[in-house]
């Protein structure tokens, strides 16, 4: 079922309630407010009837005594003879037919004169109200009713009273109709369920529209959902309100995006390493063939004396080359998981070891360090010497073979290149840099530089026992020190990387 047909279903039904309920309760409470005032009404008119009967039978008696006396000259003696309670019962009736011309005749009330014993002086009771529910109510207290369906189905309020009469066994009970409070309280529920039932089908029809408005920002979730699960993670819901919908849509479209950025690295991820198993399979494929091949010429026995120098010049050079790429490869793989122990580092002192350690020159580069010789940064000594060797040596070659892009630029010295390293302190890190201004890279280039055997020029590359790793294990150790590589390079003019390095505190300075 639709979240907008239950919702729909679940407002028809509170709807339902509320106005079943407030419309019940607001009917029984003017029922009963009908209720009562007919029966203070009843009560008052019952009180009368019983006044009316009790003056009246008194009045009766007391001239029936006096007529008595004058016919016998006797005086009765004593109240409550037999004599006397049987005239006492011929007032009553007497009396009940001067109360009767005062009774309405439309059978809206009656009354009876009864005594306990259920006997019936006198009744003038509408036909409805049978025999069993007139002794029934000579049970009922002061004050009290009993409310009786009579058998054309109209509802009589009973009452009794005992009459204060020479028979003391004798009561009062008078039958008023309530039916109209139960008549207007049938039309009124009557009413009720039809406005109910109208209430709701309108009620119905804009639930339907508004649950539906309001469950749209869900069906777009829903799409998009779909969306990025076909696999178009660039989906959004773009769902603007200040609602829990729009801090929903915001929640799903920012796990949406880091979805997208996590399947873009993966496919990155495992695009790099494809080209890092396509690249080290053809390093070794391509040398291992050719280093096999004059292997076999040698070992036939190969007579011309250049051959076999070329054969045995090439597998040297090609050995060395390998080696190199092993223990690049090795430290590379060893750095995934170096935790770094950093100390202060002179930085004059890290580049004096180096410059003095460099293999020599094909060509005059001149290398030059500058910066503050006192000043110390944070780091491992062995691994930011691997990082500023792999960048001085790529600077010096880099110069070594733009030959011709120096010549267009005046101040290159005419003895070859040059290659500074360079620091200072900007804050709480310290800015080191490797700058020529040998041929520069292409910015197609500057993309790819520490890709795993990316070359900008395979075949130099190969020539001076390049690998390709030298940037990768440059730009690792760098980030393993809070820092990453940047590049700034123009074509015939140069290149610049730097990176920051932490400086040390002046805790940290007597660790030196």
């Amino acid at each position: 079922m639709k979240l907008s047909l239950k919702m729909a279903l679940a407002i028809m039904l509170l709807l339902t309630l509320c106005l079943t309920l407030n419309g019940y309760l607001m009917i029984e409470r003017n029922f009963k407010t009908s209720l009562e005032t007919a029966a203070r009404q009843n009560t008052q008119r019952h009180s009368e009837s019983c006044y009316f009967l009790e003056r009246e039978s008194a009045l009766y008696m007391a001239a029936e005594s006096a007529r008595q006396r004058e016919l016998s000259g006797l005086e009765l003696s004593s109240y409550g003879s037999r004599t006397q309670i049987a005239d006492c019962n011929y007032s009553l009736s007497r009396a009940a037919l001067a109360l009767l011309e005062q009774t309405p005749p439309d059978g809206s009330a009656g009354f009876s004169v009864r005594l306990a014993d259920s006997t019936s002086i006198y009744s003038a009771m509408p036909s409805g109200v049978s025999q069993n529910a007139q002794i029934a109510a000579l049970s009922l207290a002061q004050n009290e009713y009993s409310l009786f369906e009579g058998a054309g189905g109209e509802i009589y309020m009973l009452m009794a009273t005992p009459l204060a009469v020479a028979n003391p066994e004798v009561s009062l009970v008078s039958a008023f109709s309530v039916g109209q409070p139960f008549a207007s309280r049938s039309e009124q529920l009557r009413d009720l369920s039809f406005f109910t039932l109208c209430t709701l089908g309108a009620a119905a029809l804009l639930t339907a529209l508004l649950s539906g408005y309001l469950t749209r920002p869900l069906k777009r979730l829903k799409a998009s959902s779909e969306s990025i699960a076909s696999g178009s993670y660039s989906e959004r819901t773009d769902i603007k309100s200040g609602d829990e919908f729009g801090a929903l849509s915001r929640s799903f479209d920012a796990m949406a995006e880091a979805v997208e950025r996590n399947i873009e690295e993966l496919k990155l991820g495992l695009k790099q390493r494809e080209d890092f198993v396509a690249a080290f399979t053809h390093e070794i494929k391509t040398p291992m063939a050719a280093m096999l091949g004059y292997s076999s010429l040698l070992c036939s026995g190969l007579k011309d004396e250049s051959q076999r120098e070329t054969a045995q010049d090439y597998i040297w050079r090609e050995t060395r080359r390998l080696e190199a790429l092993s223990q690049k490869l090795m430290l590379l793989m060893g750095l995934k998981e170096e935790k770094l122990e950093t100390r202060p580092v002179l930085l004059s002192e890290l580049c004096a070891s180096l410059l003095a350690t460099l293999p020599e020159s094909e060509k005059p580069v001149e290398i030059s360090a500058r910066g503050d010789v006192a000043l110390p940064v944070m780091g491992d000594a062995v691994l930011l010497d691997c990082l500023l060797r792999n960048l001085v040596l790529n600077a010096r070659n880099a110069c070594e073979s733009g030959t011709a892009e120096k010549a267009r630029n005046p101040d290159t010295p005419e003895n070859g290149g040059i290659v500074e390293i360079n620091w200072q302190r900007e804050g709480e890190s310290v800015t080191v840099a490797v700058s020529d201004n040998g041929r520069g890279i292409s910015k197609e280039n500057l993309k790819r530089i520490t890709e795993p055997f990316y070359m900008v020029d395979k075949s130099r590359a190969r020539s001076e026992n390049g690998s390709g790793l030298g940037l990768t294990l440059a730009s690792r150790i760098a980030e393993l020190h809070g820092g990453s590589l940047s590049f700034e390079s123009e074509e015939g003019r140069g290149t610049r990387v730097s990176f920051r390095l932490p400086a040390a505190k002046e805790d940290d300075d007597e660790k030196l």
